[in-house]
């Protein structure tokens, strides 16, 4: 026994003639009501740690950090805290839940804001683009198709071909817009040039229904939630098997 330890009556449940330890330097406690306190200390610890990582949620990368604190430990946490009464325990659950769904829905608004001032400073500068577009000369100006206002996708020119029993039958090769192609390449985080090929092979495909499969088949590969791959890809601008590999890493995995 040493000097912080001594044989005398804790001073917090009121036991006598057992071993109490001075703590706070004024404090004597026994075992017992030692280990409760530690308890409820690590307990608020992590709910405390859980309201830091809310406050500073802002993207989806940080999003995906704020499971750092899981459900089940932060229920844990609660469940072991002696200074939560047991009737109150699912209530101060149902509080922290709310927090974080609040927290989570001020990050949402936050993106789709910054995500609409882009939309607002694209458009801007394709309406300058589109001006100056137009001093050019025409053999100039065809370099630049996305700010002809008069652009259109080529349609492809119908073939003829000759079946077996001498009919003749017209074959047209599917035609594509550019620019949903781009848009499917941009939101799944897709090459457009394999959307474009895939299209092409494909009757009654979309550009964006080539995007989504293509997306959904890399989500399945890595093991990894699809709606969380394609936010991941349209918050920061990731290939479809980069943002997996990073879902993989911060261990956002089914």
């Amino acid at each position: 026994m040493n000097q912080l330890q001594k044989i005398d009556e804790c001073e917090f449940c009121g036991q006598t003639q057992v071993t109490v330890t001075l703590v706070r330097d004024k404090d004597w406690m026994c075992s017992i009501c030692l280990d409760k306190e530690s308890r409820v200390v690590q307990a608020v610890q992590k709910i405390e740690s859980a309201h830091k990582t809310d406050d500073g949620i802002q993207s989806v990368a940080d999003i995906m950090l704020s499971r750092a604190v899981p459900i089940f430990e932060l229920k844990a946490a609660i469940d072991s805290n002696p200074d939560i009464p047991l009737d109150q325990k699912n209530y101060v659950m149902v509080q922290e839940c709310e927090r974080r769904v609040i927290q989570f829905q001020q990050a949402m608004s936050i993106k789709r804001q910054e995500l609409s001032d882009l939309d607002t400073d694209m458009k801007l500068w394709q309406v300058n683009g589109q001006v100056f577009a137009g001093k050019l000369s025409e053999q100039k100006r065809a370099e630049f198709t996305q700010f002809d206002v008069n652009y259109a996708p080529k349609t492809q020119t119908s073939k003829s071909i000759r079946t077996v029993a001498g009919e003749t039958k017209v074959r047209t090769k599917k035609s594509f817009d550019k620019t949903e192609v781009n848009k499917a390449a941009k939101e799944y985080g897709i090459s457009a040039t394999d959307i474009q090929m895939a299209v092409t092979m494909k009757p009654r495909a979309t550009p964006n229904s080539i995007g989504r499969e293509m997306c959904e088949k890399i989500a399945a590969k890595y093991n990894v939630p699809f709606d969380s791959l394609k936010a991941m890809i349209i918050a920061r601008g990731m290939t479809a098997e980069n943002a997996a590999k990073e879902l993989v890493q911060i261990g956002l995995t089914l």
